[in-house]
């Protein structure tokens, strides 16, 4: 095999001698290539060998250059417009032969506005010296650039030559033009091929540079903008972050403020940003220096003014822990150079959440007077706390804290022969309520549940002691008027104040003596056996205490709700069904001032009653009357014990009292004031209601009325039956009733309440458009719960009730009620018809629609325009005022707004316009009441 290859390359080199008509060569071949003894012969600058039973041999350099020492120069030469920058470079023949070198400028690239078009040029200098001799040379502009060629470097020998570079003066700044440098040798190896096994040959070489930048930069310095901070600038901090630019992009920089000067730092891009500081206060200059690569260099500067540091502030009196009480003077200091305001206020507690203002002003004090507060009606530990600031918003705040401690004199008087119901706004220093009243003949007792009941006092005592805020009790005076004044501390008022209520009756009253009172809704209950919290709706609708809260007047009970006010020296009955703590906020409702601020007890959720009839009972004799008793039919109600029955509360001589008999009930049985059942469904289906009216004076006349009987519905049928005498009585026809108590004192009567037809019950429907609708329901739909009532109507059900600041959806525990006279929004994807079925709201004279305080949604409840000036009004308590007027009482604010479906806006009613059927408008309530829309005038 080995004697076969060495013939086919004996052959093959023989041809290639023929061939080249020349002896065999080493052409071309790189120093350093390995060749094999077996090596064949190549076309075109290869390697031509013959057979050899030598080992391999390396090439070695003939022609080459040493590209290991091919030295560079930096990448960027700066140079400006119309002017050259020179490139320095050098090489070494690395070959054993002296040889040409060939010399081309790479294609040119520019770059920067203004660079491809600036007349740019680069040449080879002919005068570089020893060892080479350029046979051409010279400048040209050609984009492929300039080439020549130099003899004349020995083997081993270093040469340098030189690359000019010229621009234009068109150039702009920031113009660049790259380039690269190729450079080879020219020879080649010829001749004989002798001595394969003693000598080798390489063939030329190539080496190139990298890429050659030049930039020009003019003599114009760089502009120095400074864009933040701006001149004149007041400053709070004692550092600013300093930004601008330089144009064109500075190389280097300064920044210096006074005497302390830091490098600048600029991006490529010319821009720079950094945060300096300032060591002193008032004016401050910025200096910015930049400097291009050639050193020449912009400034701009900007003067600010530093103010970081607040007022000096400080309290000297009271002292921190001082007792005060009374009208405390404030002193201490607020002074600044630049000083703008001050702030005194007090608040209750260590850490207040709220806080009330003694005094402001613009004027600096140093050791003065700063305000007098009127600690007048607190008591408890407060803190007061002083904060200034100047013109610039710096500010500082002190606090000191104090305790007080006040007692108040309370004055008032009580009529001859009436029994008034009162309490004190205080804990009275003497707990016996006969210290304070004087030496005249009265009588006084208080209610106390914990007693056996007699028949003369039953559970009232005539021995008690007022041994907390507010409690209540009667007096009577009998020889005239009696004049009081009663030395009590001041009720806590930097927390809840607790009352006490025993499982039962409860005389109370408002513990704070605040002129303008407290609802009753910003009260709230606490069970003591449990720990939990309720507002007063929701203990109601829990069964924890009545509905209804007894107020005396005019010799009878008034019963008051949720949106009546509990004031001063007043006394209130209310009865409760578990041991509870009535929980009093000082901070609801404190004029121009605080306590504290409630915790999120806001009403719950409630709807609009819907009331099949509702029949008002009274009774009245010479000397007292018995007024607020109600009998009725109510959606949701129970025939026995529920949250809108109220109990009776207990008389005091003389009296007359009418109450409803059910003792029977297996639920808090009792004598009821009011009392609601379920409503009757079927025709000629019966309801009954037992009554009682009792007097203190056997053989009084008395006089039973039914004060609403022109508004009972037609489509009911009563009947009162004396039980005694066995007189019957139709209220529509006869709404008052005499008898003479036969001396047994109290009397039996029977409510019947017969249902004569169902109702009328009506289809609806109205057009909605897609997108958002505020709408009403001119009918009370039957069921109410939205998600019922539109069933099968609408596929992706978006109906919303809002209601006491809360947005309920249809799938909300509270539900969406559709009830006639509210409002509600709804979402449809498009135009669609809906129906509602329910019954008709004609029959009915009013409808009342309970308003919290803030924004109401409440629509128009009947078919027919409704004229906002004479058939709208607001219910506040037993008042009631048409709109114009509850408006300047302060009930309910002026303006009324619809929502426009095709401009998704809010538009206001004009005074007096009415309300369409199908539409909803936004109400603000200022206080809660109800508002009531009339059918008719």
């Amino acid at each position: 095999m080995k004697l076969y290859r060495f013939f086919v390359a004996c052959l093959t080199a023989l041809a290639m001698v023929m061939v080249s008509g020349v002896a065999a060569t080493a052409v071309g071949t790189t120093s350093g290539t390995v060749i094999s003894s077996y090596a064949t012969i190549s076309a075109d600058n290869a390697v031509s060998s013959v057979v050899s039973n030598t080992v391999d041999v390396t090439v070695d350099p003939v022609y080459g250059l040493d590209t290991s020492a091919f030295s560079e120069p930096d990448d960027v030469k700066i140079l400006v417009q119309g002017d050259y920058v020179d490139y320095e470079f050098g090489i070494s023949n690395n070959g054993n032969a002296t040889d040409a070198v060939r010399l081309e400028i790479g294609a040119q690239s520019f770059g920067g506005e203004g660079g491809a078009g600036a007349a740019w040029s680069v040449e080879v200098l002919d005068a570089v010296g020893a060892p080479l001799t350029w046979e051409s040379g010279g400048t040209t502009s050609d984009p492929s650039g300039d080439a020549a060629t130099a003899t004349g470097i020995a083997p081993g020998e270093n040469a340098t030559f030189t690359l000019r570079v010229y621009c234009g003066s068109g150039a702009d700044d920031g113009a660049t033009m790259t380039f690269s440098v190729n450079l080879k040798t020219l020879n080649t190896p010829v001749g004989e091929y002798t001595g394969f096994n003693s000598s080798s040959y390489g063939g030329a070489a190539a080496v190139a540079s990298a890429a050659k930048t030049a930039q020009v930069q003019d003599e114009n310095p760089p502009v120095v903008t400074i864009t933040a901070p701006i001149e004149g600038q007041v400053l709070t901090t004692t550092s600013v972050t300093l930004t601008g630019s330089t144009s064109p992009a500075a190389a280097s920089g300064t920044v210096s403020i006074g005497s302390s000067a830091n490098e600048l730092t600029v991006d490529a891009s010319g821009d720079f940003g950094q945060t300096v500081l300032f060591t002193e206060q008032g004016d401050n200059t910025i200096y910015v220096t930049a400097f291009d690569q050639v050193h020449n260099y912009g400034t701009d500067s900007v003067t600010v003014y530093v103010d970081s540091l607040p007022p000096e502030t400080y309290i000297t009196s009271p002292a921190e822990n001082e007792e005060v009480n009374g009208t405390v003077v404030v002193t201490g200091t607020v002074t600044d150079i630049n000083f703008s305001t001050y702030l005194l206020e007090y608040g209750p507690g260590d850490t207040p959440v709220a806080w009330g203002t003694i005094a402001s002003s613009t004027v600096a004090v140093s050791g003065g007077m700063l305000g007098t507060w009127d600690t007048g009606g607190l008591y408890g530990t407060y803190t007061i706390r002083l904060t200034a600031s100047d013109i610039y918003g710096n500010s500082r705040q002190v606090s000191e804290t104090v305790d007080v401690g006040n007692s108040e004199i309370f004055e008032g008087t009580l009529a001859k022969g009436e029994w008034q119901m009162m309490s004190i706004p205080g804990i009275p220093k003497d707990a016996d309520p006969r210290s304070f009243l004087g030496s005249s003949r009265y009588e006084v007792q208080q209610w106390d549940e914990d007693l056996e009941s007699d028949e003369y006092m039953k559970k009232f005592t005539r021995s008690f002691a007022l041994n907390y805020a507010g409690e209540g009790f009667w007096v009577k005076p009998y020889e005239g008027e009696i004049q009081y004044d009663v030395d009590a501390r001041v009720t806590d008022s930097t927390t809840e104040y607790a009352m006490p209520l025993k499982v039962g009756w409860n005389q109370v009253g408002l513990p704070y003596n605040r002129e303008s009172g407290m609802l009753w809704d910003n009260v709230y209950v606490k069970n003591t056996g449990t720990g939990e919290e309720l507002s007063m709706q929701e203990a109601i609708s829990e069964g924890w205490i009545d509905s209804t809260f007894n107020e005396y007047s005019n010799d009878g009970y008034v019963g008051r709700g949720l949106g009546d006010t509990l004031y001063p020296f007043e006394g209130y009955f209310l009865n409760a069904y578990v041991e509870c703590e009535l929980m009093f906020d000082p901070g609801e409702g404190r004029p121009a001032g605080i306590a504290r601020q409630a915790g999120g007890r806001g009403m719950s959720k409630i709807i609009r009653p819907e009331y099949e009839w509702r029949m008002q009972l009274s009774a009245r004799t010479g000397e007292a009357r018995d007024t607020d008793n109600f009998a009725a039919e109510l959606s949701g109600a129970d025939n026995e014990f529920d949250a809108e029955d109220a109990g009776e509360p207990p008389t005091v001589d003389p009296y007359v009292s009418l109450y409803f008999e059910n003792e029977d009930w297996q639920r808090r049985p009792g004598r009821y004031a009011r009392d609601s059942r379920t409503p009757s469904y079927e025709v000629n289906e019966e309801k009954t209601w037992n009554f009682v009216v009792e007097v203190s004076r056997p053989g009084d006349n008395v006089k039973v009325s039914v004060a609403n009987a022109d508004k009972l519905p037609d489509n009911y049928h009563y009947v009162i039956l004396d039980k005694e005498t066995g007189t019957e009585f139709d209220p529509k026809e006869t709404p008052e009733y005499t008898y003479t108590d036969s001396g047994q004192g109290s009397r039996m009567f029977s409510l019947r309440a017969i249902r004569l037809g169902g109702g009328k019950v009506v289809i609806y429907s109205n057009r909605f458009p897609a997108g958002w609708s505020l709408f009403s329901v001119p009918l009370d739909p039957q069921p109410s719960d939205v998600r019922i009532q539109l069933a099968g109507q609408v596929d992706d059900l978006q109906v919303f009730q809002y209601f006491d600041r809360e947005l309920y959806n249809p799938d909300s525990p509270e539900k969406v009620d559709i009830q006639a006279g509210i409002g509600y929004w709804v979402y449809l994807d498009k135009e669609k018809e809906i129906e509602f079925e329910g019954r008709e709201t004609s029959g009915q004279p009013s409808i009342e629609i309970p308003l919290v305080k803030g924004w109401n949604l409440i629509g128009n409840p009947y078919t027919h325009e409704i004229d906002t000036g004479t058939l709208v009004k607001i219910k506040k308590g037993e008042e009631t005022l048409g709109l114009a007027e509850a408006v300047e009482a302060g009930w309910v604010d002026k303006e009324i707004y619809a929502y426009d479906d095709n401009t998704g806006g809010y538009e206001r009613l004009e005074e007096g316009a009415a309300l369409i059927p199908w539409k909803g408008y936004a109400v603000k309530a200022l206080r809660p009441c109800k508002a009531v829309i009339f059918a008719e005038p």
